[in-house]
């Protein structure tokens, strides 16, 4: 599961200038799912966070689809 939550934040873009998935910002992001750190997280912790990466990653590819 952190493989995959992982892999959702670099499609979200949260990576730094080298192109390596930015950390603080991703477990800012896994704050509201009650932990310090994404890589603390709980199974079902775990499987909120993905559920609201992948929403979103949806919604960005839709909006980037209806801008072209």
């Amino acid at each position: 599961q952190k493989k995959y939550i992982g892999d959702l934040a670099v499609k979200m873009g949260w990576v730094d200038e080298d192109g390596v998935l930015d950390q603080k910002r991703l477990s800012g992001f896994c704050r509201q799912f009650g932990t310090e750190s994404w890589t603390w997280m709980s199974r079902s912790q775990a499987c909120k966070a993905i559920e609201a990466l992948k929403n979103w990653v949806n919604r960005l590819d839709e909006r980037n689809q209806d801008e072209e």
